[in-house]
Order: C-alpha cells, then sequence, then structure tokens
C-alpha cells in the first residue's frame, strides 16, 4: 500500500497544506516559529503534518489530541484527507472531518463513489487496506517525539507489546478460532453434562423398574389366591339372596287385597258426592250473580257520587246567579247608579234571569237523573241479598261433598296400605333377586378379570429393557462426546496465547532480536545488544514459566543494574521500532512505503548523528518516502529534499517542498 499524498484545512495550526507522501526519497523537515523569539523551531507545526496523517487514518494522534481540539482556533471544521495506492494501482481518498462535536469518516474508492458502509467498518476497511492499526502504524511507520508507548520502552506492558505484534502479523484470525474453539468447548460441556444428567436419571429409572419387576412377581400370586376366596364368597351371597327372595314372594301373595270387599260402600260414597256436587253447582253460580252484582253495585254507587257532585256545582251556581239578581233589584246599580230598566243595566239583569233558568234546568235534570239512580242502586242490592242466601246454602253442600270424598278416601286408604305392603314384599324379593345377580355377576367378573400384577409385571419388565438401552446409548453419547471434547481441548490450547499465537512469537522474537541488533551495530557500535525472550521465569517458583516477551540488554562497560541513559534508550527503541519496521516488509502484499521520524537526531551526540543518518541512507534503498524532523541545520544537506514549515501569527503553512 502506497501513501500518495496528504492534503489539510483548518488542522490544528495549519489554514491548509498539501504533502507529497510518495517516492519523495529522504527528505528533511524543518521549521521556523515567527511567533516566539525563544526557539524558532518549536512550536512551527513540523509535527503537526504527521499528526494530520495518523488523525486522517485513525482518528488519534501520538499526544492524544482529541475531539474538536483538532480543529484551528475560530474555525468551524477540520478536514484532512489522504491517498492512497493499491497493488492494482487504484486510487483511495481517506477524509475525515471534525465540526464542532460532530466527526465524520468517509473513503472514497477508486471509481470516486463513497464506500456506503458504518464508521466501524470504514475503519476496519483502512486497517485492511494498510495492514496497520494505529498502534501498529505509529511502531513501524512512525516514530514520535517523547511517545513512550515503544515496543522497546521499559514501560510498555507485555499484553500490548503481543497486540502490536499480533497486529502487524495480522494473527487476529487465530483469536476468532480460539474464540470458536472456546465457545464450542463450552457447548461441548454443556452438551456431556445434559447427556449425563440424562444418564443418571435412566439410571435411576432403571432400578426403580427392576424393584417393581420384583414386586409385581411377587403379587401375583397373592392376586389368585385372593380372586379364588372372592368367586367363593360372592357363590355363598348369592346362595343366600336368592332364597330371601323366595320367602318375600310368598309373602306378596298373602298381602294381595280382594276389590270385591270395598265396591259397594265406594259407590255409595260416589252417589251421595255427586247429588252434593249437583246443589253446589247452584250455589255456585248464585255466588258468581252476587259477585257481579256487587261489582254493578260498585259502578252505580260510584256513578251516583259523580252526579252528586254535579248537583252540588249546579246548585250552587244557582245560588250565585240568585244572589246577583238580588243585588240589582230596585230601579239603579248600586255601584255605578245607572239604571236597570234601560240599556246596559236592561241588559245585564235579562242575562241573569236567563242564567238563573238555565241552572234551574240543570239541577232540575241532575236531580232525576239522581233519583233514578238511587232507585237502580236499592234494585241491585236487593237482588244481590237474594243471591246472598242461595249462596250460604253451599257450605252445606260442600261439607256433604267433603265428607263422602273423606269416606272414599279411607277405603282407598285401606286398599293402598294392603298393596303397598304387598308391593313391599314384591320389591324385596325383587331386590333380593337383583343381590343374587349381583353376587352372580361379580364372581363371573372376578373369574374373567386378568391378573392385574401381570400387566404390571410384563410392563415393568418392558420399562427395563428401555431404560438398559436408555442408558447404554447416553453412556455412548457421553463417550462420543468426550472424545470430540478432547479434539476441542487441544485446539482451545492450540489457539490460546500459549499455542499457535505463542509459537508465532517465537517465531519472529528473534527475527527482531537479529534486525535491533543489526541497527544497533550501526547505532552504537556493537556497543549495545538487545535479547528478546518469549518466557520469563516466575519468581514465585524456581523451574517455572511464563508466556511473556521480555527484553533485557548489554551495554558496555555499563553494570547490568544500572539502566540505560537516554540516549542509550532511544537508540534501542530506534533499532527496535527499524526491526519492527523490516518485519512489516516482510509480510505478504504491500506494506506502507513510508518511514516518519520526529526528531529522531534531537539528543544524540555528533557521532550517534551520524550513525542515525548512515542507517537512513541505508534503509533509502527499502523505502520509497522517509521523512525526518529535525532541528539539526547542519545535516539538512544529506537529504534529497527539504519541507520548511513557517508559523506566523499563529498559523502555519509549507513554505516550500525542494
Amino acid at each position: 500500500m502506497e501513501l500518495v499524498e496528504l492534503r489539510g484545512k483548518d488542522f490544528c495550526c495549519f489554514k491548509e497544506f498539501t504533502l507529497p507522501l510518495s517516492n519523495q526519497g529522504l527528505v528533511w523537515v524543518s521549521g521556523e516559529n515567527r511567533d516566539t523569539q525563544a526557539a524558532d523551531n518549536n512550536g512551527s507545526g513540523k509535527s503537526t503534518l504527521f499528526k494530520a496523517l495518523t488523525w486522517c487514518g485513525w482518528g488519534q494522534t501520538i499526544d492524544g489530541e482529541k475531539g474538536d481540539k483538532v480543529i484551528r482556533q475560530g474555525q468551524k471544521r477540520a478536514h484532512v484527507e489522504w491517498d492512497m495506492r493499491d497493488e492494482n494501482g487504484d486510487v483511495w481518498t481517506v477524509i475525515r472531518e471534525r465540526a464542532k462535536g460532530m466527526p465524520k469518516l468517509e473513503l472514497i474508492q477508486p471509481d470516486g463513489q463513497p464506500f456506503n458502509a458504518p464508521k466501524d467498518a470504514i475503519q476496519e476497511r483502512i486497517n485492511e487496506m494498510t495492514g496497520l492499526d494505529f498502534a501498529a502504524f505509529k511502531n513501524t511507520v512512525l516514530y514520535g517525539q517523547n511517545d513512550t508507548a515503544r515496543f522497546a520502552h521499559p514501560r510498555t506492558k507485555d499484553a500490548d507489546r503481543k497486540e502490536m505484534l499480533h497486529r502487524i502479523l495480522r494473527t487476529g484470525i487465530l483469536t476468532h478460532c480460539h474464540a470458536i474453539a472456546l465457545e464450542r468447548r463450552r457447548e461441548l460441556k454443556q452438551e456431556i453434562r445434559e447427556l449425563q444428567d440424562g444418564q443418571g436419571r435412566a439410571q435411576a429409572l432403571l432400578e426403580s423398574k427392576q424393584i417393581d419387576v420384583s414386586d409385581a412377581d411377587g403379587d401375583r400370586a397373592a392376586y389368585e389366591n385372593q380372586r379364588k376366596q372372592t368367586v367363593a364368597g360372592h357363590k355363598e351371597a348369592a346362595l343366600r339372596a336368592k332364597k330371601e327372595a323366595e320367602a318375600h314372594m310368598a309373602a306378596a301373595k298373602e298381602a294381595t287385597p280382594s276389590a270385591d270387599d270395598y265396591a259397594d260402600e265406594i259407590t255409595e260414597q260416589l252417589k251421595k258426592g255427586d247429588a252434593a256436587k249437583k246443589k253446589l253447582a247452584k250455589a255456585q253460580k248464585a255466588v258468581d250473580s252476587c259477585k257481579r252484582i256487587e261489582e254493578d253495585i260498585k259502578k252505580k254507587r260510584k256513578a251516583l257520587n259523580q252526579i252528586n257532585i254535579q248537583l252540588s256545582k249546579a246548585e250552587a251556581d244557582m245560588a250565585g246567579t240568585e244572589a246577583k239578581l238580588e243585588a240589582v233589584k230596585g230601579d239603579k246599580c248600586p255601584t255605578c247608579t245607572s239604571p236597570l230598566d234601560k240599556g246596559d243595566g236592561e241588559k245585564y239583569v235579562k242575562s241573569l234571569k236567563n242564567a238563573l233558568k238555565l241552572d234551574m234546568t240543570a239541577r232540575n235534570k241532575l236531580l232525576g237523573v239522581q233519583q233514578k239512580a238511587e232507585d237502580r242502586l236499592i234494585w241491585l242490592e236487593a237482588e244481590r241479598d237474594e243471591e246472598r242466601g242461595k249462596a250460604d246454602k253451599g257450605a252445606e253442600h260442600v261439607t256433604a261433598i267433603s265428607e263422602a270424598n273423606q269416606a272414599i278416601a279411607d277405603i282407598k286408604a285401606a286398599i293402598a296400605k294392603e298393596n303397598a305392603q304387598k308391593d313391599l314384599a314384591i320389591e324385596r324379593a325383587r331386590a333380593a333377586a337383583e343381590t343374587a345377580k349381583g353376587h352372580i355377576s361379580a364372581m363371573r367378573r372376578a373369574k374373567d378379570e386378568p391378573n392385574p400384577y401381570e400387566k404390571r409385571f410384563k410392563e415393568a419388565k418392558k420399562a427395563v429393557a428401555k431404560y438398559k438401552k436408555a442408558v447404554k446409548e447416553l453412556k455412548a453419547k457421553v463417550q462420543k462426546k468426550s472424545n470430540e471434547m478432547a479434539y476441542v481441548e487441544f485446539w482451545v490450547r492450540g489457539f490460546s496465547n500459549q499455542g499457535l499465537p505463542s509459537y508465532i512469537l517465537d517465531g519472529v522474537v528473534p527475527y527482531i532480536a537479529n534486525r535491533a541488533n543489526h541497527y544497533l551495530d550501526t547505532l552504537s557500535d556493537g556497543d549495545i545488544r538487545m535479547y528478546f525472550n518469549t518466557q520469563r521465569e516466575k519468581k514465585s517458583a524456581k523451574g517455572e514459566y511464563r508466556d511473556e516477551i521480555d527484553i533485557t540488554w548489554e551495554i558496555e562497560g555499563v553494570e547490568d543494574s544500572y539502566p540505560p541513559s537516554g540516549g542509550q534508550l532511544k537508540k534501542m527503541e530506534i533499532a527496535v521500532d527499524l526491526a519492527l519496521m523490516d518485519l512489516v516488509a516482510t509480510r505478504e502484499g504491500n506494506h506502507v512505503d513510508l518511514l516518519v521520524l520526529d526528531e529522531v537526531l534531537d539528543g544524540l551526540d555528533d557521532e550517534g548523528v551520524q550513525r542515525v543518518l548512515l542507517l537512513l541512507n541505508e534503509m533509502r534503498t527499502r523505502r520509497g518516502s522517509i521523512f525526518v524532523i529535525s532541528h539539526e541545520a547542519d545535516v539538512s544537506e544529506i537529504f534529497e529534499k527539504a519541507v520548511h514549515v513557517i508559523k506566523d501569527n499563529k498559523v502555519s503553512k509549507i513554505k516550500a517542498v525542494a
């Protein structure tokens, strides 16, 4: 994978920049900060160019700057993009932006169309194309100033070193395989546990059914003896019930009543009752007539009350008119003194006289109606009293009927009593016969009923065979799963950190050590040797080791107990990083054809600087572009090109690329 060009706008201190990355040779990157007199190099933005490189690819920087801090002061968004050329010669573009809390990542395909996928998938695609993640990139492409998270730094954790190597070696598939093996082991454990539980349950059921076979076998004989006793008992009880039925039938014949003994008496009482019923019918008619007359009387009285009310009203109206006439006697009106023999007065008097005549006519008419109503009421009351007298004699007829009915009832009761005795004897005979039949049926059922213990015995034997088979099958399945578990355990260990990943690390660590010491031969003239081990002896127990990448060194003239100086540690870190870069170059496929060394020369003595420069010339044959950020202006003549960064009024820009 070849990084072609880096472009940015409003990123940190840069307003806008373009930096070619492909086939640039050995490039010296210097800076000038015109905003301060303290140090015209520091703070110019040299390192920011390559901070933009990692931020564009992974959204991270070596100095840990995150979020909106990458946006240039006073601006709304930061924009950085790079072009990269794949093994087919096609160019892809990575674009990353940050706008006040809103990150954005795009990957533009060679045809100009965006790679449509979630942000995580786009990042994974970038990692896949470059073959590196951020941690691997900064240890194989970028040597940053003050970056303590270097592979060879004493404070770097073993887990971080391993993860770094696994990412460089692309052994993530082994982790995935380990997860699959672990999951299959978990599934097998569960399956074996379930099979063993089933086997235990089947064994318990087998033992239970074996006990059932023994119990049922003993119960069969006991049941046959009990059956013989039951049959004999039912036979004896049936004979007793038969004799009892015969005795009850004889008693029934003796209790049968004679109908001739009661016929004449019943006939005489029936005649008396019929005669009384006829008389009672006439009395009943009188009762009904009396009820009708009484209803008519109620209606007539109600009508008479209405007439009386109307008559009282008519008499009141007539009295009122007479009072008005009495009030206007004489020649003049007593109220207004108008003459009464002419005009309105005369008319008024005449109207009162006419009204009086009408009131008298209405009253007389009502008096006539009243008299007729009273006469009709008197006649009805007399007719009612006559009918009531006829009805009163009905009680005598009722008594006669009752007496006849009672006599007949007594005769029937006597007959019923005798019949009841007969029926009771017959019912007892029938019940005894049914009892005899029941005992005979029960005797036959007892003879014909199959032995229930026989069935239980056969079922128990069948169940024993079934659970024996189940136990055998489950045992075979447990064995099969256990055999499979042995293979899975092999792969769990094989894909674990103590398996293939450890084996791979064991294979590459000597290569890293060899290449690091190769570079140290130049950097330290052979005074420093580094040793890499993939196992460290445990402190708690001698002879036991743990899987861990342990880095030690020997420095000529320095005792083992003394730590290396800053310059010596820097040489070792440079050597190991260059060794890791060589390791990346050995992988199949294209590696990133770029190397960035930030202030790698700073802090070294003259001899150290010259040795690093020798290494750079050696590496130039294997890298298309090597950028060296440095304050050391007196070494610039050995570089093929130079990039000068100037910061003025808080804004950095690239002045020239020569």
